[in-house]
């Protein structure tokens, strides 16, 4: 079972206005989702981290999850984040 709060709170400890902040952060993502057996591919975007991980089917929603804000995947372009489809 997932506590959300503490979820949370663990993402937004994250200062990833700094690249070593960001890269924390991806590392914290790469691990939770490959610790649920959810295989994870790392990337890297101009020196910056990209994680790309998969769940659900091909009719699963797409989502792609930057350091802003939530995005469709099909309209953001390539860049620091986590795409889940």
């Amino acid at each position: 079972m997932v506590d959300e709060r503490n979820l949370a709170e663990r993402l937004i400890s994250y200062d990833t206005s700094r690249p070593d902040g960001l890269a924390a952060a991806a590392g914290f993502v790469k691990g939770w989702l490959e610790s649920r057996d959810i295989e994870v591919h790392d990337h890297d975007h101009n020196g910056l981290p990209v994680l790309v991980a998969e769940v659900g089917g091909p009719a699963s929603p797409a989502l792609g999850v930057g350091r802003a804000a939530p995005t469709r995947a099909a309209t953001a372009p390539p860049g620091p984040g986590v795409v889940c489809h």
